[in-house]
């Protein structure tokens, strides 16, 4: 495991927190989990959730399934979102990949709905090993994704209190705090 930048990311996001344990989910490229007990980080986890999600939505047999309408990056068909989650828990993720290509090529469903399908199908599988997880709360720090992996946890009846902060200015935060600190 390796965290290049999260770990200013976190300092930003437990800043003025009094409390701060808790598991942080920084989605993105490689999402983390942030396991954070008594103001420490104990352990954390990467899922190439978003590196994976790019290279089947462009270079893979899925591509022309999962095709995205100028300007709905950030759509989400959540009926669709919330099948992937639940279907990600009840198949092997190789042969639930395929599924969203039947959904394409037998179904005739939208890739647009594919494409929260796929992203929904991806999440759940990250998201999966925090049923097991001992917390009282989770905090997803994004913008952009905090909210599909919200709806995710509570798609699984994840027991533990659910927010999502915004990730906007986590990382200067977390860099002010490090500079003062040692300084």
């Amino acid at each position: 495991e390796v965290m290049r930048g999260e770990e200013t990311q976190l300092v930003g996001s437990v800043e003025g927190n009094s409390d701060a344990d808790a598991i942080y989910i920084l989605p993105g490229t490689h999402s983390k989990h942030i396991v954070v007990n008594d103001g420490i980080a104990r352990d954390f986890k990467t899922y190439m959730t978003g590196e994976i999600f790019s290279l089947l939505s462009k270079n893979s047999t899925l591509s022309e399934a999962v095709t995205e309408t100028s300007g709905s990056s950030k759509d989400t068909n959540v009926e669709a979102f919330v099948e992937g989650v639940r279907n990600s828990q009840n198949s092997n993720i190789l042969n639930g990949l395929f599924r969203t290509r039947t959904r394409f090529l037998l179904d005739k469903l939208v890739p647009e709905s594919n494409r929260s399908y796929l992203s929904g199908l991806l999440v759940g599988s990250e998201v999966r090993d925090l049923l097991k997880a001992n917390t009282e709360r989770i905090v997803v720090v994004s913008s952009g994704m905090g909210d599909h992996y919200k709806v995710a946890l509570q798609t699984l009846n994840v027991k533990a209190s659910i927010s999502v902060i915004s990730d906007v200015d986590v990382a200067i935060r977390g860099q002010h705090r490090v500079v003062s600190h040692v300084a």
